[in-house]
């Protein structure tokens, strides 16, 4: 079953699709934890799509992490992946906003890296964490 997690804000909104475990049938811990994803990236004047590959794992400390910022308004939380080719920083700052910036790096035959930030807020914020609960029920971490 797909499942999404999108973070928005200020007319801008980055959201992964998770698609299924790349190998559901995988015997050993690591191979078994690997998910397919797309992610889409769209802003005022920009949008991008490519897949991906996440574990559980990212997806787990990822909301673990924005948990507590949630919790406290302060501080941040990071998604990063094993190859780090693919980052979210989501900080908050001292007037209660929070600044969301990714980073994708993309090889193919051509190389690319996308930089891509925007303003968001705890209520937005809120329903992420809601959708990063809900894929976890749906995809968790296999040992």
């Amino acid at each position: 079953m797909n499942k999404k997690i999108e973070i928005s804000g200020n007319g801008s909104s980055l959201s992964i699709k998770v698609n299924g475990y790349e190998n559901p049938r995988a015997q050993n811990s690591h191979d078994a934890n690997w998910l397919r994803c797309s992610v889409s990236l769209l802003g005022e004047r920009f949008s991008a799509q490519f897949d991906a590959f996440f574990t559980t794992h990212d997806f787990f400390n990822f909301a673990d992490e924005l948990r507590k910022i949630l919790n406290d308004l302060t501080g941040q939380a990071i998604f990063v992946c094993d190859e780090d080719a693919f980052h979210i920083k989501i900080e908050f700052t001292k007037t209660g906003a929070a600044n969301v910036e990714t980073i994708a790096k993309i090889y193919t035959q051509t190389k690319l890296m996308i930089i891509f930030s925007f303003a968001s807020d705890p209520t937005f914020l809120g329903r992420t964490l809601e959708e990063l609960d809900d894929l976890m029920q749906e995809y968790p971490i296999k040992n």
